[in-house]
């Protein structure tokens, strides 16, 4: 399958962007790739995950992707060249994400929330210079959600400790794909708080490249495949549990 819109994150995070996709390219053949042998990225390094993110893309480019989109923030953050050389074929969720964050914010006070490593880089903050960020190192998150531990008591727990950080914010950021799982027992910590997600702000960015490359295409029968560098099985136990249907589900071999 050539010209396709694909999309990879470390595990089942980045569908989160992916079902946004979905819905906003219906006649578009989809791969979804996630690392999940290597997941979760957070708490490795940059130069860890940098290797891990140029393998990722140079697979998805060598199966034909016409347009990669990197729905993870922590492996956006380790591949800024890449993604400015491309001239386009890669899209990061970070900038999208933090514009949508800044127009947002009355206060231009924005709270974060994102994994470990992805606060370290300051990521976010290249992109919210005029705004006060109050960012959260929230790696304890991401296992839980991919065991599907979305409602439990001590996820409750991690949230309610991330929470009692922020300090008087307007808007918070979900800065890593997999934080808008748990978006609803986030917000009743938060009700007045506005929460940004990585989806539609991707997908218009998508889109316009699309767009002005004419590269938009009309398949009545479009494709959505999902590929794993884990274990298949595992994998596929999470897809249920996370109500998502493909037309395939494979291993990716990389090295």
């Amino acid at each position: 399958m050539k010209d396709f819109i694909a999309v990879f994150d470390s595990g089942i995070g980045g569908l989160t962007v992916y079902n946004t996709l979905k819905e906003k390219f219906p006649k578009e053949n989809i791969v979804y790739l996630a690392d999940s042998k290597n997941c979760p990225y957070g708490i490795k390094t940059i130069e860890e995950i940098n290797h891990l993110s140029v393998n990722n893309i140079n697979y998805l480019k060598n199966l034909g992707a016409k347009i990669i989109v990197i729905a993870c923030n922590t492996a956006t953050s380790s591949v800024k060249k890449e993604i400015i050389e491309s001239k386009g074929q890669i899209v990061g969720v970070i900038e999208p994400t933090a514009n949508l964050a800044y127009n947002t914010s009355k206060s231009k006070r924005i709270g974060l929330f994102a994994t470990d490593l992805t606060v370290k880089t300051n990521a976010y903050n290249d992109y919210l210079q005029d705004a006060y960020v109050c960012s959260e190192g929230c790696s304890d998150f991401v296992l839980p959600i991919e065991n599907g531990d979305l409602h439990s008591d001590n996820m409750k727990k991690l949230i309610k400790n991330h929470i009692d950080k922020l300090n008087d914010v307007d808007t918070l950021i979900l800065g890593c794909t997999h934080f808008p799982y748990i978006k609803d027992e986030i917000n009743k910590f938060i009700p007045n708080v506005i929460l940004i997600e990585s989806g539609e702000a991707t997908y218009q960015v998508v889109y316009k490249y699309l767009l002005n490359n004419n590269k938009l295409s009309n398949n009545e029968n479009r494709k959505l495949i999902f590929m794993t560098t884990g274990n298949l099985e595992n994998v596929k136990q999470q897809l249920i549990r996370f109500n998502q249907d493909f037309d395939d589900i494979k291993v990716a071999e990389i090295d």
